[in-house]
């Protein structure tokens, strides 16, 4: 499926690709930077999924986002049916699991449609069992790593896969939603499963409280000017890219996708770049978000503090802030439309690249523009920085 046709969903941990048609099929998991476990958008075979498909012939097939959310609805019409599946991530208070909420809705006529949940972990490089009990399915990697797929409706074991065939109706609704196990949380280890399984309502409240969460947070964007629409989408587009939990910017969610189809320019961008992050803070503060500027250039002055030397600075970054991103080639991936190497991690943490050090002092000149004034130590940082540049 063409880069162009797919949306984005996300909870400020990780994000999520939906195709057009119906499947995620890119994923990382716990955070952004983490291993797949869904990237049949760099592998079709091998990748892994979590596909909606109906039994409509060849519908038309259509995505748009609840407005001023990171909601995606992806529509199939057919000529006697029409199928809704609105796909998002709740945002939760606390960070915790991430979760992906998928809720089908049926607008007309009737139709049959086919899921399959086909988790690869670690970039499709460990096996897995899966076991299916009381309405839950529980994938268990050989490293460990475990998600936990909940519905309404009847799962089955296929091989390695998870699958459920639905007979739909005029507002029939169901829902399945998968989550990533945390070995740290106690319940899981004690149960073995995920939080307590979301039934209908809790869905619905769930997807309440998402729209809530997004149209919150760009309200309070200050541009009302002519492009006003095209900034707010861009801007939730940014905040997707934030790791509420360290406060990094990434600069993509996806790694492997070629600069030119066929070529050997398939880099991995799931980590901060001092450079992509600056202007990202540079453009959310413009629009009046203060938060994500202070939250990352908190992140980016630990940066500084860690070095030995200003010139130790380096490019970029793990979310967590660590410092050896080594490059790595997946043979067993074909590339998104045979573009290979498929890469993992980036040489580039280890280049000496002078331009961050203006595009740093331009992102804590604007926080301090906006958001908030720079302390006596990081002002001496500064100094410290500019005159090795000199």
């Amino acid at each position: 499926m063409e880069i162009a046709k797919h949306g984005l969903i996300g909870d400020l941990q990780t994000a999520a690709l939906v195709a057009v048609d119906g499947a995620i099929d890119f994923l990382c998991l716990p955070e952004f930077d983490s291993p797949t476990v869904f990237a049949r958008l760099l592998d079709a075979e091998h990748g892994g999924a979590f596909t909606i498909t109906p039994a409509m012939g060849e519908p038309r097939a259509e995505q748009r986002y609840v407005r001023d959310t990171n909601v995606l609805v992806t529509r199939f019409v057919g000529d006697e049916a029409e199928l809704e599946v609105v796909d998002f991530m709740p945002v939760d208070r606390a960070p915790g699991p991430s979760r992906i909420v998928r809720h089908l809705r049926m607008l007309r006529g009737r139709t049959r449609a086919r899921v399959v949940c086909a988790p690869r972990f670690d970039y499709a490089r460990e096996t897995h069992r899966v076991e299916v009990d009381e309405g839950m399915a529980l994938f268990t990697s050989t490293g460990g790593a475990r998600l936990g797929l909940t519905s309404g409706a009847p799962l089955a074991v296929m091989e390695h896969d998870v699958v459920a065939e639905l007979d739909l109706v005029p507002g029939d609704r169901v829902s399945f939603v998968l989550e990533h196990i945390d070995a740290s949380c106690k319940s899981a280890k004690r149960l073995h499963r995920p939080r307590r399984p979301m039934d209908g309502r809790v869905v619905a409240r769930a997807l309440r409280q998402t729209i809530v969460f997004w149209r919150r947070w760009i309200g309070k964007t200050r541009h009302q000017g002519e492009w006003r629409g095209a900034l707010r989408r861009s801007a939730l587009a940014l905040k997707l890219l934030h790791s509420r939990r360290t406060g990094a910017i990434i600069a993509a969610p996806t790694f492997g996708l070629p600069e030119q189809i066929g070529g050997p320019r398939n880099w991995d961008f799931r980590y901060s770049w001092i450079r992509d992050a600056s202007f990202t803070t540079y453009a959310l503060l413009r629009l009046g978000k203060k938060e994500e500027a202070k939250a990352f250039t908190r992140w980016l002055v630990s940066r500084c503090e860690e070095a030995d030397t200003p010139g130790a600075l380096q490019s970029l970054y793990g979310i967590d802030g660590r410092r050896d991103l080594i490059e790595v080639t997946l043979e067993h991936f074909e590339g998104y439309r045979q573009s290979r190497p498929v890469r993992i991690g980036n040489a580039a943490y280890d280049q000496l690249q002078l331009d961050i050090y203006g595009e740093l002092i331009d992102a804590l000149y604007v926080r301090d523009e906006h958001a908030a004034p720079t302390s006596r130590a990081v002002w001496h940082r500064i100094v410290e920085i500019a005159n090795w540049v000199c």
